[in-house]
């Protein structure tokens, strides 16, 4: 089992791996595939999908990327703080109380409306430089973007402003993951021809973008010159309905240590509510992860983990801080590797394991881990530095 040994001024024996090299490959697998004209925008929202934002945007921008996307000024201004000098999209659209900010870190900023053109633009004139803008349309997502009639006179008003630069326009996909891609055709179609009135109009962004990881996998048709690649970038597929032809490889696995082993006698009953009764004796190992952790307390009599290589199943409610699970081993003792998700002897447990069971997305499971759990980043094969608790250890 990789250990923090002491990097950490505190060792917790619970840990995330998160194998940078396997990262690698995939934005490589990424770019291959959309090709050289295209450009690569990795969505390192969620402090990277849970992985760490400044380790991820480090290891995609030496590996393809050229982009990278946020949801939060915060999240971008994190990455900045690192020494991250790529382009920056900010995602959401409750920043603009932030312009000075904005303009000053050359971030650019998606917007749905002309509500904060003006703020951005006397921001930018203050500073004496452009801001940078992405209108969003909504060609069938039904969140945030422009009305498709309004799409063409919010474009020109960007364009008359001095202060302002369009730098992109963009949609989204709420359906690219599904098998049926006729919504999404559909919508590629309407995308493509907001865009030819932009250049009719000769209005031309330097950026063009629709495409998710979905439609990067399953749809090569998709019209722009950039694609935004989130759960892709972490080695997981959108759905299960979306081809597996990139091979892509999960980057997180999730493991802890045995604590504890107890044996007890049959009619035993564990736990909160006593939810689960023990039909003969059995080897309990009590294992430090919990609900706090990530581990969903709805995958109590539920979920499995493996010991040895061996599923072991949850026996009892999940609690806060700790979980137990049965061992078919008599000789089990405290310290031995657990694997929450990951791969361990011949078998896996992968994150999509937990969204079937938990009847969820895979998305929700990397958000929902913990911070408190100290992640251990792997470069070649060999442990490169840790994160804990916001703290980052060189490995030395």
């Amino acid at each position: 089992m990789i250990t923090m040994n002491n990097l950490c001024p505190e060792h917790l024996p619970v840990s995330l791996v998160i194998d940078l090299d396997r990262l690698a490959y995939n934005v490589r697998a990424l770019k291959k595939k959309i090709g050289s004209a295209c450009s690569l925008m990795a969505v390192v929202k969620a402090d990277g999908y849970g992985h760490g934002a400044v380790p991820i945007a480090q290891t995609v921008l030496e590996n393809g990327a050229t982009q990278l996307a946020v949801n939060l000024i915060s999240e971008a201004a994190e990455l900045r703080a690192a020494g991250i000098a790529a382009p920056i999209l900010i995602l959401g659209g409750s920043s603009f109380a932030a312009c000075e900010q904005i303009v000053e870190q050359r971030f650019s900023v998606l917007i749905s409306d002309e509500s904060p053109l003006a703020a951005l633009a006397a921001a930018a004139q203050r500073q004496n430089r452009v801001a940078l803008v992405q209108l969003k349309v909504d060609t069938g997502m039904g969140r945030l973007g422009c009305a498709v009639a309004d799409f063409l006179s919010l474009s020109q008003k960007v364009k008359e402003n001095p202060w302002l630069r369009l730098e992109g326009v963009l949609s989204h996909f709420p359906l690219a993951d599904w098998a049926d891609k006729g919504y999404t055709r559909a919508q590629i179609q309407l995308f493509h021809s907001l865009v030819e009135q932009l250049y009719q109009a000769d209005i031309r962004p330097e950026f063009v973008h629709i495409a998710n990881s979905a439609a990067v996998i399953d749809l090569p048709e998709v019209p722009g010159n950039l694609v935004r690649t989130g759960i892709a970038v972490y080695g997981l597929y959108p759905s299960a309905d979306n081809d597996r032809c990139l091979g892509l490889k999960a980057v997180l696995s999730f493991q802890c240590q045995v604590v504890f082993v107890k044996k007890v006698p049959a009619g035993t009953a564990l736990c909160y509510g006593h939810t689960y009764t023990t039909e003969q004796d059995t080897v309990l190992a009590v294992i430090p992860v919990g609900y706090v952790h990530g581990l969903s307390r709805a995958l109590s009599n539920l979920g499995e983990v493996l010991i040895r290589g061996v599923r072991c199943p949850i026996r009892g409610r999940v609690c806060m801080d700790s979980t137990m699970v049965e061992v078919p081993f008599d000789d089990l003792q405290a310290g031995e590797e657990v694997m929450l998700i990951g791969r361990q002897g011949t078998d896996e447990i992968k994150v999509d394991e937990w969204s079937r069971q938990l009847n969820t997305i895979n998305y929700e499971i990397l958000t929902s881990l913990s911070s408190r759990i100290p992640r251990l980043y792997l470069k070649h094969g060999k442990l490169a530095k840790v994160r804990h608790l916001e703290m980052i250890y060189e490995a030395v």
